[in-house]
């Protein structure tokens, strides 16, 4: 039933992704008959045995504080700075550069000193994660990103380059990255 809330032309993983997020959707479960009170799910889960038991999950609004326990001491690459769409580090250890390229928001701004790392740097490796990237103008990530990494002879190539993608990376970026 959720699936009638995606685009009907996107790849089967992204509907998928995305009606998985709805699950999280007090109004839109409510709306579409499924629970009959927007500020209370019910889902019933299965343990590795196979047991099932219920859990009620109860609304929360956008300002409310939620504490978090994370099974990590320190965020993985892909949690950290969450409110930035560019960011990157160069991982001495690994001889990388690894890249979080979640929007287009100033990205001829951002790319410069991105280069700029890559050049001072020369890394072995470099990753361009957009498992956030939920899309933008295909041009200037063109423009700013691509053809400038095409470019650079000692990463564009087999074993140096590694672009990350997931459900939530929009589709015409998977395509043609």
């Amino acid at each position: 039933m959720l699936l009638a809330f995606t685009p009907s032309d996107e790849t089967g993983v992204l509907r998928d992704a995305r009606a998985n997020g709805f699950l999280t959707i007090g109004i839109l479960l409510h709306v579409t008959g499924i629970v009959r009170d927007r500020n209370l799910v019910r889902y019933t889960l299965a343990d590795n045995d196979g047991k099932e038991f219920a859990v009620d999950v109860h609304s929360v609004t956008r300002s409310q504080k939620l504490n978090w326990t994370y099974p990590y001491k320190e965020a993985p690459l892909f949690r950290q700075k969450p409110d930035e769409d560019f960011w990157y580090i160069y991982l001495p250890e690994s001889h990388t550069v690894y890249c979080s390229f979640r929007g287009y928001k100033d990205l001829d701004q951002h790319s410069k000193g991105f280069f700029d790392l890559i050049k001072h740097q020369h890394p072995d490796k470099l990753v361009i994660d957009m498992r956030m990237n939920g899309g933008g103008d295909y041009n200037v990530g063109l423009r700013h990103l691509v053809q400038p990494i095409r470019d650079l002879a000692d990463i564009n190539r087999r074993g140096h380059l590694f672009v990350l993608i997931g459900p939530d990376t929009f589709s015409v970026l998977r395509e043609n990255l």
